[in-house]
């Protein structure tokens, strides 16, 4: 038999999943780099991908709230005029599917 503990993220203080869909101006290997290493430097930020098509990155971020978010945005990719472009979505609920990932 296993304990498992389902945690409340409100109540653990991350009450807030965000997606965010990143787009750069340049994309060559330095201006690459530099951007991984900054976003990797934020505790916000839980995954990262780099992906194909109409954006470069997909961010998995969680935040206590908006307004922690808003500073995020401000530092991160106002910040940073490497940053063409983002896209937020703000998740209402995690789903589990039991699969695992």
């Amino acid at each position: 038999m296993a304990d498992v503990a389902v945690v409340n993220p409100a109540i653990a203080g991350e009450a807030v999943t965000i997606h965010t869909l990143v787009s750069l101006e340049r994309e060559r290997s330095f201006d690459l780099d530099a951007f991984v290493r900054k976003i990797r430097q934020r505790p916000e930020v839980k995954k990262i991908w780099y992906v194909t098509g109409e954006v470069d990155f997909v961010l998995l971020l969680r935040l206590p709230g908006m307004d922690q978010y808003a500073d995020f945005v401000q530092e991160v990719f106002h910040a940073d005029e490497n940053v063409k472009s983002f896209k937020t979505i703000v998740a209402i609920r995690e789903i589990e599917t039991g699969g695992g990932v």
